[in-house]
């Protein structure tokens, strides 16, 4: 049995795995002087893996902007407080973005802190989580490449830790950076601590690591399988032996001419593929149809059990997060409550913030608010309520359904009318009918008819005229 592929594009398959996507060896800092640099994971790049990682799987990522979006909310609640200028560039609403990014995964954030020149003010600039390490002897490393292949040892900068004392301030103010330039500043390094993690704070998503990594994965096989096609997509089998070498006048081969026939069964833009089988049993040559999409869709219930281990593992519901999941979106009542229990879980997370920017301005109210209701319903959930469940999500009465239909045909009946027919009507409605019509509220004394209203007014501006003339004749 000879088998043979038309249309086929042969690769070699590569042994090996593709290189690592992970930062190479040559991003770890070496001792500092006398210090240490305290590792954070192995080769001192876990912030970096853990942050790829949740970056490249679309479930990790959509968590990460959803608790992001909880602790940031609306900002702070006191609007001077959020106004205030932490730096010459930035108010504390522009920080605080910044930080929610970092705190949101489950790290924490980074402050560089300097001072002015007597000490009365500070000023606080981001630093990004990932490149800071602490040293054993109390300080900071600070470097933007720190983990990566671009590290380079001389970026390197050597910072105190936060020390607002009057010491602290008088030596920050006196240190210069390598430059030369005044007071580099000194790390303020905000995580929670605990006994599985006293140096560096451990995300508890990276518990999935497997799962988020899967979730990536899966996502370029699905791309894979539909860019590459999985080939073949038939086989066309034939009860004979196909000669391929003795050829005819024309200087083709049975083979030759099989092909030829062959590749008019596939597509003109050369998607199809078949593979050509001979000397198998049978009377008739038979095609036999191959489902390339068949591995692709086998994963789908798969994704969806990882999909939700990963939002588990974040502690963000599903629903959250766009998942269509059958009795969550449609439910006011259980979205409400999945909210307000996210609410509650960012807490710590807003408290970590909240202290930070209290010790640092004690002068200012640094209350965080909750993220409104409608900012935190899925866009996809939003649009799966009907009018009456929006309005009841968001606490507001029932709209009198058959008061409202009336009152449309009511409007629709004004406006088939002349403008002169119409305002016969509407002069023999009461004031409170005619707002009704355009869903305004009642008024005090809004039950007279215009026509009544006018009639009583001008009977009581006559009175008044009369009282004034006998009042002339005395």
């Amino acid at each position: 049995m000879k088998g043979k592929r038309i249309k086929a594009k042969v690769v070699k398959a590569r042994a090996g795995a593709q290189a690592s996507a992970q930062p190479a060896a040559s991003g770890k800092p070496q001792e500092k002087g006398t210090a240490k640099v305290i590792d954070y994971g192995k080769d001192n790049k876990l912030p970096q893996e853990i942050m790829q990682a949740f970056l490249a799987s679309p479930t990790a990522r959509r968590c990460w902007r959803r608790l992001k979006k909880f602790i940031q909310a609306d900002g702070f609640a006191d609007r001077t407080a959020a106004a205030m200028r932490v730096n010459p560039e930035q108010t504390a609403d522009d920080l605080l973005p910044l930080l929610s990014w970092d705190t949101a995964p489950g790290f924490g954030f980074a402050l560089r802190i300097k001072y002015t020149l007597d000490g009365s003010n500070r000023e606080a600039y981001y630093v990004p989580f990932q490149t800071v390490r602490k040293l054993d002897d109390g300080r900071f490393l600070v470097n933007p490449n720190l983990g990566t292949i671009a590290y380079k040892a001389e970026d390197d900068e050597i910072l105190d830790a936060f020390d607002d004392s009057p010491e602290g301030i008088a030596r920050s103010l006196a240190q210069e950076d390598k430059e030369g330039d005044p007071q580099p500043g000194q790390i303020l390094y905000v995580y929670e601590e605990n006994g599985a993690h006293p140096y560096y704070p451990e995300p508890d998503a990276w518990a999935a690591k497997e799962d988020i990594l899967s979730d990536k994965e899966i996502q370029r096989a699905d791309y894979n399988a539909i860019r590459k096609r999985v080939k073949p997509n038939a086989a066309m089998a034939f009860p004979y032996e196909i000669d391929d070498t003795t050829a005819d006048e024309d200087g083709k081969t049975d083979w030759d001419h099989v092909e030829e026939q062959v590749r008019h069964l596939t597509d003109e833009d050369g998607e199809g593929d078949m593979v050509v089988f001979d000397g198998l049993d049978g009377n008739v040559p038979q095609i036999i149809s191959m489902d390339a999409m068949k591995p692709t869709l086998s994963m789908d219930q798969k994704s969806e059990s990882i999909r939700k281990r990963i939002c588990i593992a974040f502690g963000v519901h599903p629903a959250l997060i766009g998942l269509d999941t059958a009795g969550q979106l449609g439910n006011t009542q259980q979205l409400l409550n999945l909210i307000q229990l996210m609410q509650q879980d960012v807490l710590d997370a807003q408290g970590a913030i909240q202290r930070t920017f209290k010790r640092l301005w004690p002068a200012f109210d640094w209350t965080l608010t909750s993220l409104n209701l409608i900012k935190a319903m899925p866009e996809q959930a939003w649009q799966a309520l009907t009018e009456e469940e929006r309005r009841d999500f968001l606490g507001r009465p029932k709209l009198d359904t058959e008061q409202t239909s009336e009152g449309q045909k009511t409007l629709n009946a004004l406006n088939s009318l002349s403008p002169l027919v119409a305002n016969k009507v509407l002069e023999s409605m009461t004031t409170n009918q005619i707002l009704a019509l355009v869903g305004l509220p009642e008024v005090e004394g809004g039950d007279q008819t215009t026509a009544k209203k006018e009639e009583t007014e001008q009977a009581t501006a006559l009175a008044k005229l009369k009282k004034w003339a006998a009042k002339l004749k005395v």
